[in-house]
């Protein structure tokens, strides 16, 4: 859940640490703020749009017979995509 957190955070959207807040395992909220050049309405629908496409990056590693594979994903509104990692 840190991860998808700080992928939040980093991306281009503008959406502080404080606005975002881990309640547990399962659930992730985004508090919206409203400005003065923008109404809520119009946040809430620029991040309905925005937020799918923010890039997640997971990194896993799976110990088997033939010994350790590490792999990073990272996941969009496309798919995911993985790739070997040292």
């Amino acid at each position: 859940m840190d991860s998808i957190r700080e992928s939040i955070i980093t991306s281009k959207l503008r959406i502080k640490a404080h606005q975002v807040r881990c309640h547990s395992e399962a659930v992730l909220s985004i508090l919206p703020v409203e400005t003065a050049k923008s109404s809520m309405y119009y946040i809430l629908q620029q991040m309905k749009i925005d937020i799918p496409k923010v890039m997640i990056k997971v990194s896993l590693t799976c110990t088997g017979m033939f010994g350790m594979l590490s792999l990073q994903a990272q996941s969009d509104i496309d798919g995911i995509a993985m790739r070997k990692i040292a």
